[in-house]
């Protein structure tokens, strides 16, 4: 559910970021794991 709900969110993010350069095929698995981190703090706090 987390991941439908902001699927488009995570796909702008990349794009941005492949777009400025931040992102090459070795950090992305990284900016990744650590952006669905935050998403998943985000949507802990809103449950509670």
């Amino acid at each position: 559910m987390l991941l439908e709900n902001n699927y488009s969110k995570v796909t702008d993010e990349l794009k941005k970021g492949e777009r400025s350069g931040l992102i090459d095929k070795f950090n992305r698995k990284n900016f990744l794991t650590d952006l669905y981190r935050k998403l998943r703090q985000a949507a802990g706090k809103r449950q509670k």
